[in-house]
C-alpha cells in the first residue's frame, strides 16, 4: 500500500477461487481494480507468498504456482512471488501469452512502460529496505561467488552510485529496462560504470582511483533492478540505518567487539540526557558519539530535536508547511555546528 499506492479496499487474502478443473485454488492476495466488485474478473494482481526458506524453484510453492495463477485469470497482468527476502514479479502482456520475468511490478494506475526508465518524479521511499538490502547481498554472494565480506563491499560500490544519480544527474541514469537485463546487461553496467567513476573522484577518501566495481553485468543489473525505484536520499534515515544494519550485521557484527544498540535503547538515552538541560540550553549542546556506527544515536538525537523543533515552530507560525522549513534550517545549523560522530 505504502510502496505502489494500492488501498487497503483493493486486497484480498485466499478470497477467490480459481478454478481449474474440478479442483479450487486460491491465491494468498488478490488485489482487485478500485471501486469493483470482489470478482475473479477484477483482479488486476495476485500475490504468493511463502516462508523464508521456500526457493523460488520449489515444485509446490515456489514462482510455477504465482505463474499458473496468472495464466488461469483473463484480465490479470501481474504476479509477485515473495518468500520475506526474494521478490520475483512477472507481467502477462495479454491473455494466451507466456508470462516474463519483470523488474518490478507498477504502481496502481501506471503501466509497464511507464517504470522501465523512471524518472526522479516517479521514485518512491522505501519501507522494506532491510529485506531488499538483504536480498541484493545474497544474491551477489550467491550468484557471483564472493565472500560475505566482499559482497558486502561491492552492494557498498553500488549504493554509493545510487545515492550520487539521486544528487547530481538530471535524468536518472542509475537503472536497467527489462529488456536490458535480459539481452544486454553490458549497456547498464556501462552506465553504473561510469558513476562509480565519479564516485570515486568526490569520495577519494573512501575509494582508490583505481577500483572497481566487480560485478558482473548481469549480477550488477539484477543489483539495480531492486534499487532503481526508490529514492535512497529521502527514505526515512532510520529506514536506512536498520537496512545498513542488516548487511553490516552478517559481516562486522561481534567479530571486534562492535554491536548495534537497539533504536528503543538510543531514543530513550538521548531524551534522558536532554531533559537534564533546560530546553532553552537544547540549541547549544554539542553532541559526539566516539563509536558512532551506522549513526543510532545521532539519528535519535536528530529526530528528537526535530520534533521539539517543530512544535516550537508550529507555535510561533501556526503554519505546517513554515514550520516544517524552519525545522529543517534549524536542524541543518545545528548538525553542522553541534553534532559529531567518530568510528574505528
Amino acid at each position: 500500500m505504502k510502496e505502489y499506492n494500492y488501498r487497503f479496499k483493493q486486497f484480498a487474502r485466499k478470497s477467490t477461487a480459481i478454478h481449474l478443473g474440478s479442483k479450487k485454488y486460491y491465491p494468498d492476495m488478490v488485489a482487485y481494480h478500485e471501486e469493483s466488485p470482489k470478482e475473479r474478473d477484477n483482479i488486476i494482481l495476485i500475490a504468493e507468498i511463502e516462508p523464508e526458506k521456500t526457493s523460488p524453484n520449489d515444485p509446490n510453492h515456489g514462482t510455477g504456482q504465482a505463474i499458473s495463477y496468472l495464466k488461469m485469470l483473463n484480465n490479470c497482468k501481474y504476479a509477485i512471488w515473495f518468500n520475506g527476502i526474494l521478490q520475483i514479479c512477472f507481467y502477462r502482456e495479454s491473455p494466451g501469452i507466456e508470462p516474463v520475468e519483470i523488474n518490478d511490478i507498477p504502481p496502481y494506475g501506471l503501466e509497464i512502460e511507464d517504470i522501465e526508465r523512471p524518472n526522479f518524479g516517479q521514485l518512491r521511499l522505501a519501507y522494506e529496505l532491510r529485506s531488499i538490502f538483504k536480498r541484493c547481498h545474497n544474491y551477489i554472494a550467491g550468484d557471483q561467488g564472493l565472500r560475505k565480506e566482499e559482497a558486502f563491499h561491492e552492494l557498498l560500490k553500488v549504493i554509493f552510485c545510487k545515492t550520487l544519480d539521486e544528487r547530481i544527474s538530471t535524468q536518472v541514469q542509475f537503472y536497467v529496462t527489462n529488456r536490458e537485463r535480459k539481452e544486454n546487461p553490458e549497456r547498464c553496467a556501462s552506465r553504473i560504470n561510469l558513476l562509480f567513476k565519479r564516485v570515486k573522484e568526490i569520495h577519494k577518501e573512501i575509494f582508490d582511483k583505481d577500483e572497481i566495481i566487480k560485478l558482473n553485468p548481469n549480477v550488477l543489473s539484477y543489483v539495480v533492478s531492486q534499487l532503481q525505484s526508490y529514492t535512497l536520499i529521502n527514505t526515512n534515515t532510520d529506514v536506512k540505518g536498520k537496512a545498513h544494519e542488516e548487511i553490516v550485521g552478517g559481516n562486522l557484527r561481534g567479530d571486534r567487539g562492535e554491536f548495534f544498540t537497539p533504536r528503543t535503547i538510543c531514543n530513550a538515552a538521548v531524551e534522558m540526557l536532554f531533559y537534564t538541560f533546560p530546553n532553552s540550553k537544547w540549541d547549544e549542546l554539542k553532541i559526539i558519539d566516539p563509536a558512532c556506527g551506522t549513526g543510532g544515536f545521532l539519528i535519535a538525537a536528530i529526530n528528537f530535536l526535530k520534533a521539539q523543533f517543530f512544535k516550537i515552530e508550529f507555535n510561533k507560525w501556526d503554519n505546517k508547511e513554515k514550520a516544517l522549513d524552519q525545522t529543517k534550517d534549524r536542524i541543518k545549523n545545528y548538525c553542522e555546528r553541534n553534532l559529531h560522530g567518530i568510528d574505528f
